[in-house]
């Protein structure tokens, strides 16, 4: 079956079975009231909707179990991105103490690196950065950050499901070029099942992803570039440009309310996106606007990378620094936080 299938399956699965999951989630009380705080949404909506990405996730990566460098390997995958939902579910019915969480997750990020290896170096344009223990480590951690920054920037309707997407789309492309079908199968099926989900959460939103969807789509984005820099299949630096819209606005929040003095790992609603609904984008177009970023101005410097990688560098930089330049002028807009959260 070609690799583009998984996600035909992936999207039929999770928009056909959404409606029946839904009223599971309302009969069970897993519902989002409309609050003041950094909620954006004005109407009970049912979360845990992501369960559904994570069910399709798994079902296409079990199909694939035969055609792994050996079966272990693929079921240790599948257990990490369990691992991954599970620990999102747990936070979905009630939320844990940070540090059982970043246990969690680091125990996840561990039998990532198991199932797929150390990172021996990495390569930015001709240079190749020996130093497997270092890049290893750092690599676990971006696991961690990943699955984290992905449900830090699950607050408006469709923009985890449409980065899901995106990431999806990316990586299946890139690894079907490079003739790697099992990965181009399971990317093919992160953006089949966000796109899925997206028929049930675009503006206005019937369900939320929940914290188990957002950890399992940043889980799924966490595997698929580990696997890629780890196996020299697509360089880090173009990794970092596909994801680098959330990457850039989670982790420069977050090291600003550090800075700020914050309390970082409580919520809060000064995200840019958040700004940006709160100064007066309507769900809709704050997804037009993090689609179009993508589509005009990522994607052509993803591409000129491809096309001449000895520059790759320079393309990465010039794409985070215009972001990093969009996130500073919309937190500058809003002005500086009155509390401390």
């Amino acid at each position: 079956m070609p690799w583009w299938w998984a996600g035909v399956i992936g999207a039929a699965a999770v928009a056909l079975g959404m409606r029946p999951w839904m009223g599971w989630l309302e009969r069970q009380g897993m519902v989002d009231q409309p609050g003041p705080s950094r909620r954006l949404h004005s109407q009970p909506t049912p979360r845990g909707g992501g369960a559904l990405i994570a069910l399709a996730l798994l079902g296409l990566g079990a199909s694939q179990l035969p055609v792994f460098e050996t079966e272990i390997q693929g079921v240790m995958l599948l257990a990490f991105l369990a691992m991954a939902a599970g620990l999102g579910w747990l936070e979905d019915r009630q939320p844990r103490p940070i540090r059982w969480r970043l246990a969690g997750q680091f125990a996840a990020g561990l039998l990532l690196v198991l199932a797929l290896g150390p990172i021996d170096g990495v390569s930015v344009g001709s240079v190749v950065v020996p130093g497997q223990w270092v890049w290893t480590t750092l690599g676990c951690i971006a696991v961690v950050w990943l699955m984290n920054l992905h449900n830090f920037m699950d607050g408006s309707d469709g923009l985890a499901a449409c980065q899901g997407i995106w990431m999806g789309l990316g990586f299946s492309v890139l690894f079907a070029l490079q003739g790697e079908l099992i990965w181009a199968w399971w990317a093919a099926g992160l953006a089949g099942a966000c796109g899925g989900f997206l028929v049930w959460n675009r503006p206005i939103a019937s369900v939320f992803m929940g914290d188990t969807g957002s950890y399992v789509v940043g889980g799924a984005v966490a595997l698929l570039a580990y696997q890629a820099v780890a196996s020299g299949q697509i360089s880090i630096v173009i990794c970092m440009m596909l994801t680098a819209l959330f990457v850039v606005d989670a982790t420069a929040t977050l090291l600003r309310r550090v800075i700020l003095g914050h309390r970082w790992y409580t919520p809060h609603a000064s995200h840019a996106f958040q700004r940006l609904i709160a100064g007066g984008l309507s769900h809709a177009q704050l997804l037009m606007v993090f689609i179009g970023i993508n589509v005009i101005w990522v994607l052509p410097m993803v591409a000129a990378a491809i096309r001449w990688p000895h520059l790759e560098a320079w393309f990465g930089a010039m794409v985070y620094a215009t972001i990093s330049f969009g996130w500073w002028q919309t937190q500058q807009q809003a002005g500086m936080p009155k509390q401390k959260g």
